[in-house]
């Protein structure tokens, strides 16, 4: 399996996947219980793959090899507290 470090794809996939993680982090405190269950599974489950299948070898920079889509607007409601 080869490095993220490799080629920018594989750079691009990690940074995409850390810039999530980090804004996932940064707002996890005015976020319900269920809308970071839901963050959370969306980051390490289609989000992970995607940028796995790519140190694997098998997904390259395609038209259909974008980043996942992300969860639906309403989980992502923050209510000022």
């Amino acid at each position: 399996m080869k490095s993220d470090f490799d080629d920018p794809e594989a750079s691009y996939r990690r940074g995409y996947h850390q810039g999530a993680y980090d804004v996932i982090a940064a707002i996890s405190a005015a976020l319900s219980e269920h809308q970071r269950k839901a963050l959370d599974q969306w980051l390490y489950g289609p989000v992970y793959t995607w940028r796995l299948r790519n140190l694997q070898g098998k997904d390259s920079r395609r038209a259909d090899s974008n980043p996942p889509s992300i969860p639906p607007r309403d989980l992502l409601h923050i209510e000022n507290k």
